[in-house]
């Protein structure tokens, strides 16, 4: 009931998957911010993706120019013995990432800041959190999606630019380039064990992929993440996913952690991620316009509604071994209920 009214109402679902992630995939999105802002050189990778313009192949472009950044000096070595057109096709697939990763380095600073926020708040016994406070989370939890939709229009943006101009080359590069959503949206939530189906993903796919994962706390964008952290952009676009899981793998136990940031190396689920995650998926599953107080007992909080100096208890969320779940209370089933029943379509007069 509790599930069903939450999705009638268009409320984000309750597992969420940014909020499970922990500490140290927030620590790992505020290292991808301030590596591509001290990274940045839009006007070169503006000179590369438009190189078939001006009757040259984006690698060699790429091949030629001086004083680039660690990520491209990196792509150009893991391209050396590519084939041509694959060569040119990850040159654009990565750029454009990097383009995107540069233009929104803030949006994963803030989601680290805030899950940082989070951690500080259920050190203490009662903590308040304002309807505004809310409204933040909301929006920087949405916005790692819609940076990975940037990817996509931009990727999609090449392509178009590249057949009004030769057609020979977009056909040539759009097998690798275009992305296919269905499978982008699979690997996004694949599951570590799935990966190998994944193999066949094309460049531009797995490019739009690896952000959207990351998005909704994914294997694949744990992954990308890695490997993005390490200027290592072109195994995020050529590797197939397991053999970037390998890679990330090795990265990461060099580092002393696991690629799924939310355990740990032997792969034990984190106690204070656990605990934090707690208010954040309760906060990120509703739209809330009042504050709301949280009282910290020994398996959970109590949730009341704080209204004018008055609290009503409407939830007690529960910490269990491997997920947190909401006990909502009937008060709260009830007006959910109703809200659904107010968005729901008059359809008397149709047929079956």
């Amino acid at each position: 009931m509790e599930k069903l009214a939450y999705a009638a109402v268009g409320a984000t679902p309750f597992f969420v998957g940014l909020a499970d992630t922990g500490g140290k995939a927030a620590e790992r999105f505020r290292a991808v911010a301030e590596r591509y802002e001290r990274w940045k050189d839009e006007k070169v990778i503006s000179q590369i993706i438009n190189a078939p313009l001006n009757g040259e192949r984006p690698f060699l472009k790429l091949a030629k120019s001086p004083n680039l950044p660690k990520p491209l000096v990196e792509l150009r070595k893991a391209l050396a013995s590519r084939d041509e057109v694959v060569q040119d096709a990850a040159v654009v697939a990565a750029l454009v990432l990097y383009k995107t990763l540069v233009k929104n380095a803030e949006v994963y600073r803030e989601w680290a800041e805030l899950y940082k926020w989070a951690r500080r708040l259920v050190n203490e016994q009662v903590f308040t959190v304002t309807a505004e406070e809310v409204e933040r989370l909301h929006e920087a939890h949405r916005r790692p999606e819609e940076v990975a939709e940037e990817v996509r229009r931009e990727l999609n943006s090449v392509l178009a630019l590249y057949a009004s101009h030769s057609r020979d080359l977009y056909e040539k590069l759009r097998p690798h380039l275009e992305v296919d959503v269905k499978r982008a949206g699979e690997l996004a939530e694949t599951r570590h064990s799935e990966l190998s189906k994944h193999s066949d993903a094309s460049i531009g796919t797995k490019a739009y992929a690896a952000l959207l994962s990351a998005a909704r706390g994914g294997i694949f964008g744990h992954i990308a993440t890695l490997l993005m952290v390490e200027g290592a952009l072109a195994d995020v676009v050529l590797l197939a996913p397991w053999s970037a899981y390998e890679k990330a793998d090795r990265v990461a136990r060099g580092r002393g952690v696991a690629v799924d940031p939310s355990r740990s190396p032997k792969g034990a689920v984190d106690w204070e991620d656990r605990v934090a995650s707690v208010p954040l998926r309760y906060l990120l599953s509703k739209a809330v316009s009042e504050d709301l107080v949280f009282r910290r007992f020994k398996g959970g909080f109590e949730v009341f509604r704080a209204y004018d100096g008055v609290e009503a208890r409407v939830d007690v969320l529960k910490i269990e071994e491997t997920v947190a779940r909401s006990k909502a209370g009937e008060e709260v089933l009830r007006r959910f209920v109703e809200e659904a029943k107010e968005t729901a379509p008059d359809l008397s007069g149709l047929d079956r």
